[in-house]
């Protein structure tokens, strides 16, 4: 830290205009430009911008030997990235701004439940650890203020034998297929169950030792319903990552509660009832999250519509 870095705020601005009369002093030697950046310093000396190295779900097993992965709280640039990405058309924002707060590793090359858990963290060194909620008791109705602490959510880590390429056996078909792990640039094949469904054949390394994607494509839309529900459940069911599920009792009746931040979401901005929710595949709560997306989108637009026409 250079020494101006070390002085207050009132000793920089008397050397550059004076102790007494608050004027510039004759003969004064220090540049504008280099005293206004100085006083900048100083003025944001304790504002913190460390990287830190951050332990992933996966441990780091599907990346490069040797990958260290860091990350920085948000700043003015992603804060304001964040506040227009509600009127971006462009779904790569959370992407992009990743990308500026992230050290390490590929993003696109990231597996979901890795991203998903870079997420909850760098929104907890950029906002702080506690995220406050409103929830419904499910028994009595009574409404129940929560305060989540991020850095105790349970993490469910891999396993230390786990592999990217998982085999399957389909009871059908009676054949065996070996399933890459999604990264995130595979995000846009698994936005709802339609495409999931169209786009699940991509993900099949092989299916014993074929591994043509013409013949690998073909087969999938030969299998009974079983097979492909199977497939789909081994490209999206894995529950490493972080452990999004909510467990309170009731401030009024005591009753436990369980809910994900998933369902919180739909039942708050969707209104669907718990039981609606809890009947949902994961692949359909992430559908109808999508559409929640695109709707708010469409009316961000309208109401800019309106604003530029007033």
């Amino acid at each position: 830290m250079s020494e101006n870095n070390k002085k207050t705020l009132g000793e920089l601005y008397a050397e550059k205009y004076g102790k007494e009369s608050g004027q510039p002093q004759t003969g004064d030697a220090i540049p504008v430009d280099t005293t206004k950046k100085d006083i900048l310093e100083a003025l944001t000396a304790n504002i913190r911008s460390d990287w830190v190295e951050i332990e992933l779900p996966t441990r780091n097993q599907f990346y490069p030997e040797g990958t260290c992965v860091t990350i920085r709280p948000f700043a003015y640039a992603e804060e304001k990235m964040l506040m227009t990405s509600s009127k971006a058309k462009n779904f790569n924002i959370i992407n992009n701004l990743m990308k500026r707060c992230i050290q390490g590793i590929d993003l696109q090359e990231l597996t979901l439940a890795d991203k998903v858990y870079l997420l909850f963290k760098l929104r907890e060194i950029s906002y702080g650890n506690s995220y406050k909620v409103e929830l419904t008791c499910e028994g009595c109705e009574h409404p129940n203020a929560l305060d989540i602490e991020i850095n105790k959510l349970h993490v469910n880590y891999a396993p230390e034998d786990a592999t990217s390429l998982e085999e399957i056996y389909l009871p059908d078909s009676q054949r065996k297929v070996f399933i890459n792990l999604p990264r995130v640039k595979d995000e846009s094949y698994l936005e709802n169950p339609a495409l999931i469904l169209d786009n699940c054949w991509k993900f099949i390394e092989r299916v014993e030792d074929i591994d043509s994607k013409d013949i690998i494509r073909a087969f999938v839309t030969r299998l009974s319903a079983r097979d492909v529900s199977l497939i789909k459940q081994a490209i999206i069911g894995k529950d490493w990552g972080l452990d999004t599920q909510i467990k309170y009792h009731c401030t009024e009746c005591e009753t436990l509660n369980e809910l994900n931040y998933e369902a919180f979401i739909l039942i708050k901005h969707c209104r669907l009832s718990l039981t609606d929710v809890r009947t949902m595949t994961r692949a359909e709560r992430h559908a109808f999250l999508e559409e929640l997306k695109k709707e708010n989108e469409k009316q961000q637009q309208e109401l800019d519509t309106i604003r530029a026409k007033a």
